[in-house]
């Protein structure tokens, strides 16, 4: 099939797929997403993009992924940062990488209707509607993206220089917006030995353009971080003994190979294990099983099927970032997530449409039947996808969701604690985040203060900051919680440890944070004779913390502006707040407050 000819059905895998995502397009933030777009205004922020993409993501991981966080500066100038936006985008991007497995398919394949069927499979397929979906995971979605781009920017002829390039150029983007793709040159090598290239040594061009475009990346990170590669101790400690981390790297070949191979039931947010994983471990010792299968099957095809051990050589590959050979930072005793086999994926329907063609080409009469089958298999697959993507579209679902897939993760307890607390369902808030342990301690007593229960509430975060003295979000809580009951001293004494916090780590303290324990030392210091200038001093600080401020920060500014005496500086505080989106009953009552002061009334209406 000509270029010409194969741009239309690429075009229609591109609209199934974007057709299959549809009912994910919703203005949702989940999980990390709130973090990364709504708290901080680090990746959306045009003034500060250079802060960006030379400090780690997030500030306190080793990830380094200016890339895909500049999309969320672009998209930012394009919609204003609404999350339906950055899903749409997800979107359109997935489309555009279906139409280019479509055409990697094509040119390995080399019958339209077989790679038609298999671009399908992988267009709808439900294992990534985790990459797709959740905007956190525009990492992966823009690592794989440009990972088959630079695969089908390999020439046919190996004399043809801009081509390749362009492939260099693309992986380069690659690894700058995942680390997984630093892997890129070898896939190309197994691209070209599986496709085939015409000229002198294609092997040795596609190994040399590619390593060029990583190893400019690779510059490019050093230069940023000062570093090439760490993994978190505390990751490392989780994996165990030798035995125990090889049995994590079963778990997590096992989750993937499921995930994949069947995915009703078994694809979602939340894959959880005891950690480390303890030696009967059923799952651990399968994916170790499987892991040796894979192995043997890939040498045996590579002497008996070349093309169909070289696409498994290219899936395994694909596969070892996601293996936990090296153990990743992933929070709650979670070993693997669907995201990270959105790339490795395509590598599976490509050899899996290798071995059912070379079915076909013995015995033609299957022909049909093959089609058959494989098209109800894209209905199936399709359909499932349609059954789980609302669940993205709702806290509450998603996180009972996570729960249900592991109940005995703490993050999952605490994520879905969270959401009914915002749902005002505290006492099922409360129970959840007790369930989540220390890193539920937030979430409980914030429960506990809207029950009215302070004292319970101040003693579950002192039981926390003793565990963490470090942790910056217990004690601005615990701060404000000792306003509340009148214990102006020990406030203080825990909102100046989040600001010397701050000072130490360099500006890492999540801007909300910092902005409450501002406002909240000023509210202290309001009432100490001679203080009130460093209290404006920092009111001011507070307000300047960032642009993205929630409502719940600018009402803790508002109410320290009111503790200051300075009306004015409260009633602009108070609109910041309703237009931040505070809840109108706590803004209203503000209001009658700082009319009640105009009026030179006690506070309170006494």
């Amino acid at each position: 099939m000509s270029p010409s000819r194969a741009r239309p059905t690429a075009l229609l895998v591109a609209a199934v797929a974007l057709a299959a995502q549809s009912l994910g397009v919703r203005g949702v933030l989940l999980w990390d997403d709130l973090p990364l777009l709504a708290g901080d205004d680090l990746y959306t922020n045009a003034a500060r993009w250079t802060e960006a993409v030379t400090t780690p993501l997030g500030r306190e991981t080793f990830y380094w992924r200016p890339a895909a966080t500049t999309s969320f500066l672009l998209e930012h100038i394009v919609h204003g940062g609404a999350a339906w936006g950055y899903r749409l985008t997800a979107a359109l991007l997935h489309g555009v990488t279906s139409a280019l497995a479509f055409t990697l398919l094509l040119r390995l394949l080399k019958i339209p209707a077989a790679a038609l069927l298999a671009a399908l499979v992988f267009a709808v397929h439900p294992v990534n509607v985790e990459a797709v979906t959740w905007i956190s995971a525009r990492f992966d979605l823009l690592a794989a993206l440009f990972s088959l781009a630079t695969l089908a920017a390999i020439p046919d002829d190996v004399s043809r220089r801009g081509r390749w390039a362009l492939a260099a150029v693309c992986a380069l983007l690659a690894c700058c917006s995942k680390e997984n793709a630093f892997l890129v040159p070898a896939l190309a090598v197994v691209w070209v030995e599986a496709v085939g290239c015409s000229g002198p040594r294609p092997r040795l061009a596609a190994l040399g353009w590619t390593v060029a475009g990583a190893a400019t990346a690779l510059f490019l990170r050093f230069e940023a971080l000062g570093y090439l590669l760490r993994t978190r101790a505390s990751s490392v400690e989780q994996a165990g003994d030798g035995l125990q981390h090889v049995l994590l790297v079963g778990r997590a070949i096992a989750t993937s190979i499921l995930t994949i191979v069947f995915p009703w039931g078994t694809v979602g947010p939340a894959h959880h294990g005891e950690r480390p994983i303890p030696a009967d471990d059923l799952l651990g010792w399968t994916g170790v099983a499987l892991g040796a299968a894979l192995v043997i099957a890939t040498i045996w095809a590579l002497r008996r099927r070349r093309r169909t051990g070289v696409l498994l050589t290219g899936f395994v590959i694909s596969m070892l970032p996601a293996s936990q050979i090296i153990p990743l930072d992933l929070a709650g005793a979670l070993h693997s997530a669907d995201r990270y086999v959105y790339l490795p994926s395509f590598f599976a329907v490509a050899a899996v449409a290798s071995i059912v063609c070379d079915v076909v080409a013995a015995r033609p009469a299957r022909a049909r039947a093959a089609g058959y089958a494989v098209s109800l298999l894209v209905v199936a697959l399709c359909a499932w996808r349609l059954v789980i993507l609302p669940r993205w579209n709702d806290p509450l679902r998603f996180w009972t969701w996570a729960v249900e897939m592991a109940h005995g993760s703490d993050i999952t307890h605490g994520n879905l604690a969270q959401a009914e607390l915002e749902a005002g369902r505290l006492e099922e808030a409360e129970r959840n985040a007790r369930l989540a342990g220390r890193l539920g301690s937030t979430v409980l007593a914030a429960a506990l203060v809207r029950q009215g229960r302070l004292e319970d509430a101040q003693h579950a975060l002192d039981e926390a900051i003793a565990d963490r003295p470090g942790d910056a979000a217990a004690r601005v809580q615990r701060g404000e919680i000792e306003l509340s009951l009148a214990r102006t001293a020990d406030a203080l004494a825990d909102f100046e440890a989040v600001l010397r916090l701050d000072a130490e780590r360099r500006g890492a303290i999540f801007p909300d944070h910092l902005a409450r324990a501002l406002a909240g030392s000023a509210e202290a210091l309001a009432s100490a004779p001679g203080r009130s200038a460093l209290a404006r001093e920092r009111l001011l600080r507070a307000e300047e913390s960032g642009p993205g401020q929630g409502g719940y920060v600018a009402l803790r500014i508002v109410t320290a502006w009111l503790a200051l005496g300075d009306l004015p500086k409260a009633r602009a505080a108070l609109d910041r707040a309703a237009a931040a989106g505070a809840p109108a009953s706590d803004v209203e009552a503000l209001r009658a407050e700082i009319d009640r002061r105009a009026e030179g009334k006690p506070p309170g209406g006494r």
